[in-house]
């Protein structure tokens, strides 16, 4: 899993006590929009395994998660609109408690 590769490269306790400390920002793809899609019976990644990464990821010392969504799936129907991937973002910092940002579209504060 992915927190295994940011306990390796940089491991919490090094993080957190160094004198040049630095946040640990981490992106993912929130969704790859099939299982959003009656009619497209591929499994994917849905909004719900990417709580349950972010739950794992700031156990490991995960400080943000930048939120994107779609780019897995070439064929997937991605529903563009300003703001479309700040939902994700939201159900994650209210969930998980971890700060979040968002990405794509956002075009006002």
């Amino acid at each position: 899993m992915a927190w295994r590769l940011l306990v390796v490269a940089w491991p919490v306790e090094r993080r957190r006590n160094d004198a040049f400390w630095l946040p640990v920002f981490f992106r993912t793809s929130a969704t790859d929009w099939l299982s959003e899609h009656p009619g497209d019976d591929r499994e994917g990644w849905t909004g719900d395994d990417t709580v349950r990464l972010a739950k794992e990821l700031q156990a490991h010392g995960v400080d943000l998660l930048d939120v994107s969504s779609g780019g897995m799936v070439p064929d997937a129907k991605v529903p563009t609109a300003p703001g479309y991937q700040v939902p994700f973002a939201t159900r994650v910092r209210e969930e998980v408690g971890l700060p979040t940002g968002a990405v794509g579209l956002v075009r006002e504060l």
